[in-house]
């Protein structure tokens, strides 16, 4: 049995399923712009496609379409006869179906487009005109699948503007460090981070323009003498100003850090007390940040920026694994040095979670939609 799994950008999300239907005796071929990726799945065909450039809206559209036209002449002319996965990544694969209309396919959805990139541009005729001819091919495609598979429980109403709900199904999401948090000691790297009385709270991620950031400053400089230290750690068009922020506020209790490699990016999130994630301005209810299942598993509360009907609002509410900041009303007065007192709590409703959100019972349910 073969099965073809196409995503733009895969991480371990999509190697640990290939690996699941390896285990399960399928040929598996993987057709990605992710370099490096066969390290990981060396029992897996990888077939190339141009690679995911997210520095500009621009940039992503252009690497999307240009991989999405490449991944329609491969399976014309070498999968058109097999079972596709298609990830949301490139968006853009949901043209393919106009002119390959009888494929055997369903979709992983990580993201709804082109909802997520509409505040992008400005409001005009000929914009909107080609983000419903774009709406219009996900309503095919959707439509002909096989199955819809959604990440997020906030997605499920925004995806029924392209197709009934009798197609679609829900798989949460897992982590890919369950099984380093018990190996993983704090080195000396992370030592240097914050002494023994301070409590840090850190931030690693993506510095873009829709993630609000910024908010972090705001909290920090309303708490300089609480012994509170604030790492901020990512890559993205917001890292100047940050930095430019830091120094005009005389923010010393705040560190701006480059994107960090694996290891010292988990390095750093176990010398964490709390982890800040922030749900991008646009998109709270579309998607949720895949980090929080690993900061989790490395047993981290966190503190959500984020808006109160959003799904990683009512995640942190619901499992009690941390404190919510409203962006809308942005009430900070939570973040204090008592904040240290909580942390027992939470660690036992995160042990809870990482149970409910198991990798080996998500990937057998996401194996037997598929199959």
């Amino acid at each position: 049995m073969k099965i073809v799994f196409v995503n733009q950008s895969a991480g371990y999300l999509t190697t640990d399923l290939i690996e699941k239907f390896h285990n399960e005796n399928y040929e598996t071929i993987l057709l990605t712009g992710t370099s490096g990726i066969e390290n990981k799945i060396p029992f897996c065909r990888i077939d190339k496609i141009p690679s995911y450039n997210n520095k500009t809206i621009f940039t992503r559209i252009i690497t999307w379409l240009a991989s999405s036209i490449v991944i329609f002449f491969k399976i014309l002319f070498k999968y058109k006869n097999d079972k596709i996965v298609f990830y949301s990544n490139p968006p853009t694969n949901v043209f393919i179906h106009l002119f390959l209309p009888k494929l055997n396919f369903g979709y992983i959805l990580f993201d709804i487009y082109p909802d997520l990139i509409r505040d992008s541009f400005q409001q005009n005729k000929f914009v909107d005109y080609i983000l419903n001819i774009w709406k219009n091919a996900n309503r095919r495609a959707f439509n002909k699948a096989n199955y819809l598979i959604y990440i997020s429980h906030g997605m499920y109403k925004p995806l029924l503007n392209y197709t009934n709900g009798t197609k679609l199904n829900y798989v949460g999401l897992w982590s890919s460090l369950l099984n380093i948090k018990a190996g993983l000691e704090v080195s000396n790297l992370s030592r240097n981070y914050k002494t023994k009385d301070e409590l840090l709270l850190v931030y690693s991620g993506n510095l873009g323009v829709h993630h609000p950031i910024e908010k972090i400053l705001e909290i920090a400089k309303k708490v300089k003498n609480e012994n509170i230290k604030f790492i901020i750690c990512g890559s993205g068009s917001k890292y100047k100003l940050l930095e430019s922020e830091i120094e005009n506020l005389h923010l010393e209790h705040v560190k701006l850090i480059p994107k960090l490699p694996q290891n010292d990016y988990l390095d750093l999130i176990n010398s964490a007390d709390f982890m800040f994630v922030t749900n991008s301005i646009t998109a709270s209810n579309l998607s949720i940040p895949s980090k929080i299942f690993d900061i989790l598993a490395l047993g981290k509360p966190i503190i959500a920026l984020c808006h109160e009907h959003s799904d990683l609002f009512e995640i942190i509410e619901k499992y009690e694994i941390g404190f919510n900041i409203d962006l809308s009303k942005f009430d900070t007065s939570i973040i204090s040095h008592d904040l240290r007192k909580t942390i027992p709590a939470f660690m036992l409703n995160i042990d809870k979670f990482n149970i409910a959100y198991n990798s080996n019972y998500q990937l057998q349910k996401l194996f037997n939609i598929i199959n």
